[in-house]
């Protein structure tokens, strides 16, 4: 693709500055005005109050309903305007002045017509824009994918979507936390990235720590506590961490109804997918034990399978025991161990000679 250059900041640039707060901080008193007020002839800029709205954020399909109050009683007819954060008039709605500053003017608008997802609410006396305006988000219709979508996986700020658009990308990336009102001012499709990396990628983005814990097992590989993944999977904070930071980005990503949400990439019990996937924690030892026991259902259809001819026992029963010489001899350690890697060896040789003693 053509490489893109930054332009100017497109026209939606005018709806900056609080795009994504309006839809996570409650107080957004003058967010979204869409254009400088400047004095006109008759009216003052200063007249009207308070916008009020609700709410922020609106189902694509619902009937906006708002009201103004005036800090002083205007003169002339007043215009109320939804403009979209493409600069287009949505909807526009004409009220006579009122006669008091008794009770609010009311108004509402069809949010059917709209088509972005920011939208801003600016109000002229007597064609004098006011200094006082609002924002709001539509949440878009739900549709199903039924076509290709392109995706980039690159951060564009303002100044590149229209770019974007005319190359055939109809979508970027937005992560799990911080300020993307750029892709929500251009209106573009977007996906969530990474939302539990910190658990599932751990590894591969902290390389530093990847490579402490590969030095700890290469100094001591009998030291079975060097196998522990950290976090563990298995382990009940983890997925209540894992939980808990899920529901939260998903509900303030639900509203813009993403492409799709990634829990992280790159991802892997080590450093991405390694021959050795390990973790030989007490969690996932007692986890394991619970899966061999319900693929197997006996102790001696395990021993057949696996063709072991020493006693073996469960190993949740052999943690729970409390004897160290039992926790010594776990199923888990045939998998991922040194052990693992001999039995491996072996049955290569095996099938290679038919026989280790023919090797031999």
């Amino acid at each position: 693709m053509k490489k893109l250059k930054p332009q100017d900041p497109t026209r939606r640039s005018f709806l900056r500055g609080g795009t994504v707060a309006a839809m996570f901080i409650p107080a957004l008193s003058g967010w979204g005005t869409v254009e400088s007020p400047s004095a006109s002839k008759g009216e003052d800029i200063a007249l009207l109050g308070q916008i009020s709205i609700g709410r922020q954020v609106f189902q694509h399909d619902e009937i906006l309903h708002g009201s103004l109050r005036f800090l002083r009683v205007p003169r002339s007819p007043i215009q109320i305007q939804w403009i979209d954060s493409f600069g287009r008039v949505c909807g526009e709605s004409h009220l006579a002045p009122p006669e008091s500053l008794a009770a609010p003017l009311s108004f509402s608008f069809d949010l059917r017509s709209g088509l972005t997802y920011m939208n801003s609410i600016r109000v002229r006396v007597g064609g004098a824009v006011q200094a006082v305006s609002t924002g709001f988000m539509r949440s878009p219709a739900p549709t199903p994918w039924n076509d290709y979508q392109v995706i980039s996986w690159a951060h564009y700020p303002d100044g590149y979507y229209d770019q974007l658009r005319a190359s055939g990308v109809n979508a970027t990336i937005a992560y799990r936390e911080g300020d993307f009102s750029n892709v929500l001012d251009n209106n573009f499709n977007f996906y969530v990235e990474q939302m539990a990396w910190d658990v599932y990628a751990i590894y591969h983005k902290d390389q530093a720590f990847w490579r402490d814990t590969l030095a700890k097992v290469r100094s001591d590989r009998a030291n079975l506590d060097h196998w522990v993944r950290k976090p563990c999977l298995n382990d009940p904070s983890t997925q209540k961490y894992v939980s808990e930071r899920i529901q939260r980005y998903a509900s303030q990503h639900k509203a813009f109804r993403p492409l799709y949400y990634c829990i992280a990439d790159e991802l892997g019990q080590g450093d991405q997918i390694s021959a050795n996937d390990f973790c030989h924690s007490t969690h996932c030892t007692l986890a394991f034990a619970d899966y061999l026991r319900k693929s197997y259902g006996t102790l001696q259809a395990l021993q057949t399978e696996w063709e072991l001819a020493e006693v073996i026992r469960w190993d949740d029963e052999s943690v729970k025991s409390g004897s160290d010489w039992m926790k010594a001899h776990l199923m888990i350690d045939l998998t991922t161990t040194d052990r693992a890697f001999e039995s491996i060896a072996l049955a290569n040789l095996d099938s290679r000679y038919e026989t280790v003693g023919r090797f031999n």
